[in-house]
């Protein structure tokens, strides 16, 4: 990971001395003075006295800036960390800067903050292919610039490359919108661009905040970064209604932390506003419950009747270590659950772990802290129904959770091994009106498909379609945006290798 040099400035104190002084210093430090070795010299009668040239000390500069990249350079890294890796470059006021980021491995996103440590503007996927670049952004004061490198998720990372080029004399931009505010005011805020508004609040390590941003214009997404430019959160639906929620953040340091409030989609814009209080609630922002379902908490039993094949949400607040247990009951249908993080990222599921068809996520332990979504449906042909919910706070079963998520491209077949009969998760960009084929085959296990939207709930599911336990569907992606494969075995027992392709 890379990091900024800490650079020191060396502070010249200026001592105004007599010529006595001087004097007395030198005989005390032999050669100090004259700015050369010092001979030893004895006078001898009758020299003619000679006043002897001083010559100045040469003065050491002070060293400048340092950075981690220049123009046209192209590096390669890894990225471990949800927070990002930080790399700086130099730039004069009217440079041109162009930062690309690539990965073959995850979503990329790209941050760039001015010399004063100020938010100036993001890139999620402007170079194609989940790939992030910053395009011909005009610098508008000389100095050191920092790029914050990071995965679009907070839970992704892999090798990726990162490249800059510039060309001279460009226009400077006009800074975005945004202000300064202090914990539990609530601000109004006009979107003119996508890449977002930065709002700026002075904070201290260990206070507890929360954040939320709500917009009927677009669909709203929250990162926080430090005092050191580091991402510490991000948010997209956990307000509900396509708003987003940073509940509960505990600050880790002191000093300046910048909230930046953006659109999902890179066309998108408009009023929003922001909300923000100490502790894990903003009074006021309940959180919705979108897509049919409702809120459901620990120890509590709920009824349900699910409206269609493509299942019904419900939500829970979970706590990073909370040990969960998730119960589905239905006379009328093959149940099936599957859930889903905070940030919208498939975790796991089961068809029949309860008693018959029933399911029963048995003893899973939460890795982060926020919204869950949990998602019912029926797994049989009947597709409707009522049935039971039950989420309790259990002990963990010693079951293994494995489940691997990684990004996946038109017509790039993969090949990749099940740890977990529960599935490998697979996200790619959609467009509407995409009609995609999607095909997972192995010869080690029975293999199984679902296929969820941009609202969580699921478009469509295979088991067997193409042949000797593999699997194929053919559909038509109803809106732009990212989509959730879940590929795994149709057994509990099934694990192994398999190959899994989509194309267009």
């Amino acid at each position: 990971m890379r990091t900024i040099r800490v650079l020191s400035a060396t502070l010249l104190l200026l001592v105004a001395c007599s010529c006595q002084d001087i004097a007395f210093i030198q005989d005390l430090i032999p050669g100090l003075g004259d700015g050369r070795e010092q001979e030893d010299v004895t006078d001898e009668p009758g020299d003619d006295d000679q006043t002897e040239e001083v010559v100045p000390a040469t003065e050491t500069p002070t060293p400048l800036p340092q950075a981690d990249l220049r123009y046209g350079d192209s590096v390669g890294e890894t990225l471990t960390s949800g927070r990002g890796d930080l790399w700086t470059f130099s730039a004069e006021a009217g440079d041109v800067v162009t930062i690309t980021m690539t990965s073959g491995e995850f979503d990329t996103f790209l941050a760039l903050f001015d010399p004063g440590g100020d938010y100036l503007t993001c890139d999620d996927d402007s170079a194609g292919e989940f790939n992030a670049s910053i395009m011909d952004f005009p610098m508008n004061t000389s100095g050191i610039y920092t790029i914050n490198a990071m995965g679009l998720a907070p839970d992704s990372g892999g090798s990726y490359s990162l490249s800059i080029s510039h060309t001279p004399n460009g226009l400077a931009h006009t800074r975005i919108g945004g202000d300064s505010l202090n914990i539990g005011d609530t601000k109004s805020g006009s979107l003119e661009r996508w890449t977002g508004d930065a709002w700026t609040f002075d904070g201290t390590a260990g206070d507890v905040i929360s954040v939320g941003s709500r917009s009927d214009d677009f669909d709203t997404v929250l990162s926080i970064y430090g005092p050191d430019l580091y991402r510490e959160a991000w948010d997209d639906d956990g307000l509900g209604d396509l708003n987003s929620l940073i509940s509960g953040l505990t600050l880790p340091s002191s000093g300046r932390f910048t909230i930046v409030v953006r659109s999902f989609s890179d066309s998108a814009i408009g009023a929003y506003e922001l909300g923000s209080a100490a502790g894990t609630e903003i009074p006021g922002w309940e959180v919705s419950t979108p897509g049919g379902g409702a809120g459901i908490f620990y120890g509590e039993t709920a009824q349900g009747n699910l409206p269609s094949v493509r299942g019904e949400q419900w939500y829970f607040d979970g706590s990073e270590g909370d040990t969960v247990s998730i119960s589905v009951v239905s006379e009328e249908f093959d149940t099936f659950v599957a859930l889903f993080s905070p940030g919208a990222y498939y975790i796991t599921c089961d068809d029949d772990g309860g008693e018959g068809l029933n399911s029963w996520i048995n003893g899973y332990t939460l890795t982060e802290s926020g919204l869950y979504s949990i998602v019912v449906f029926s797994y049989g042909i009947s597709p409707t129904g009522s049935y039971t919910l039950t989420l309790d706070l259990t002990g963990p079963n010693g079951a293994a959770f494995s489940v691997n998520s990684d990004l996946i491209l038109y017509g790039s077949p993969v090949d990749q091994t099940l740890g977990a009969w529960v599935g490998d998760e697979w996200i790619f960009q959609g467009e509407a009106g995409d009609e995609i084929t999607i095909s997972m085959t192995s010869d080690d296990f029975a293999t199984a498909l679902d296929l969820y939207g941009l609202d969580l709930l699921r478009i469509m599911n295979d088991i067997g379609s193409g042949g000797d336990g593999n699997s194929l569907m053919t559909v038509t992606l109803p809106g732009t945006g990212v989509y959730t494969l879940v590929a795994r075995a149709f057994a509990p027992d099934g694990a192994g290798s398999y190959s899994l392709s989509i194309t267009n």
